[in-house]
């Protein structure tokens, strides 16, 4: 909030030659706005900012986290009962197709008249479609003429189409160098997992997570999502997507992400890869047990989340209070992958 109109949130670290190694003076700015001068009474204002020492030992080659030593140890446990989910899942970013005015903004009224088969489109999810367990249908289409070889074998509608943007698709830098097709996508990222794995999607830019699994394969994100496609594990996707949308991940997440302003975070996917992932051991009884329960649960969340996203009035309601009554449930099962105490799970509480 130093310069007017910049967004990104700012860390000046003032550095003493002559001072001796020991802990940092840490003052965290808590609100959306500036504070209130002068500085020095603000800084010892809980409610503009939060006060804290770093031991210096912690601030190493690795990204820093400035928390306090409650929140730092509570992260260390975390860690160390998971792996990260970059080591279990294949993440990456969604497609770029270097011209989504064309490539996208279609309709199924199109689609039809083009006669265009199902494997050459998809629904498209942006960065708002994509819930917690949900992804809203916004009605907009993606042609994805990057599954066949030759330009004659797309259909004649989509022909026609393609061929009145010609001009403007040859414009393309990755066209310019060579890099694609005129007719097809600059960079269809993962195009080889689409159809073949099932997926996760989770938005660019989020204040909490927000992660959902596409579950007849009709989805695709562009270059303001997320992916994360299956990789052969034994654990269910649904398992994950639980652990993913949980307070206690959410409270990970918060010192592995960037920090933009208005408390956004970016869930890129170098961010995501690297959130401690409880792996279940399934020659244990009370391990496999917590998986099934975790994937009956978060079935039942994503049928609810659907009739509350259709619902109005008393039914939307219902279903409301059924979604706050699972995800306690999801948060106690993850609670106790995770092996938290009492007073873990109440600074997780408190802080999301």
């Amino acid at each position: 909030m130093i310069f007017k109109g910049v967004g990104i949130t700012t860390c000046v670290s003032v550095f003493d030659v002559g001072a001796a190694a020991g802990d940092i003076d840490v003052h965290k700015h808590l609100r959306d706005k500036p504070p209130n001068p002068p500085l020095d009474v603000a800084l010892r204002d809980p409610t503009q900012f939060e006060s804290m020492r770093v031991p210096q030992a912690r601030l190493g080659a690795a990204p820093w986290a400035l928390t306090s030593t409650e929140v730092a140890t509570l992260n260390d446990n975390i860690d160390n009962a998971g792996v990260p989910l970059g080591d279990v899942l294949l993440i990456g970013k969604g497609m770029e197709t270097g011209k989504n005015d064309v490539f996208g903004e279609r309709t199924i009224a199109e689609m039809r008249a083009w006669s265009v088969p199902s494997h050459l489109f998809f629904k498209r999810a942006t960065n708002t479609d994509i819930q917690r367990y949900a992804i809203e249908d916004r009605g907009e289409y993606l042609i994805y003429p990057n599954r066949v070889e030759r330009f004659s074998d797309l259909p004649a509608g989509m022909q026609a189409h393609l061929s009145a943007n010609e001009v403007s698709l040859k414009k393309r830098a990755a066209y310019q160098r060579g890099n694609c097709k005129w007719w097809q996508y600059t960079w269809p990222l993962h195009a080889e997992h689409y159809g073949k794995r099932k997926r996760i999607l989770c938005p660019y830019l989020s204040k909490s997570n927000r992660f959902a699994l596409d579950t007849k394969d009709e989805f695709i994100g562009l270059t303001d999502t997320t992916v994360l496609f299956e990789n052969d594990q034994g654990e269910d996707l649904r398992y994950f997507l639980g652990l993913l949308n949980s307070k206690l991940l959410t409270f990970r997440f918060r010192n592995i992400g960037k920090l933009k302003s208005g408390g956004i975070y970016e869930y890129f996917w170098n961010s995501i890869s690297r959130i401690p992932i409880r792996r279940i051991d399934f020659s244990d009884s009370t391990d496999v047990a917590m998986h099934a329960q975790m994937v009956e649960l978060v079935d039942q969340m994503m049928h609810t989340v659907g009739t509350r996203m259709s619902a109005a009035g008393h039914a939307q309601e219902i279903a409301t209070r059924k979604c706050v009554a699972l995800d306690r449930q999801i948060d106690a099962i993850a609670y106790d992958l995770y092996g938290l105490s009492e007073e873990e799970v109440g600074l997780v509480e408190r802080t999301v």
